[in-house]
């Protein structure tokens, strides 16, 4: 199996899409943010992008530091497995 590379995507079965950001990672980690979720999910901005009968929504629309500290504080109240 490859190495991840920068700007990889990596899908979770819960259907969250993670951007990968660089090309070193820890040895058991990949070092990633969140990117995309089901349209449904809270805070969600809605794209009308279908995948595989999937819609998704842009969870960090704007890059900035408040818009980060959302994305991880969703993170840590739906899915901490996925908080390094």
């Amino acid at each position: 199996m490859r190495k991840f590379r920068d700007r990889d995507f990596i899908e979770t079965i819960e259907g969250m899409i993670f951007c990968v950001i660089g090309n070193i990672h820890p040895k058991d980690r990949v070092i990633s943010y969140l990117k995309y979720v089901p349209w449904e999910a809270e805070g969600a901005k809605k794209l009308g992008w279908k995948r595989d009968k999937n819609e998704y929504g842009r969870i960090l629309p704007y890059y900035s530091a408040s818009g980060v500290m959302k994305v991880k504080e969703y993170l840590e109240k739906f899915f901490p497995q996925y908080i390094y």
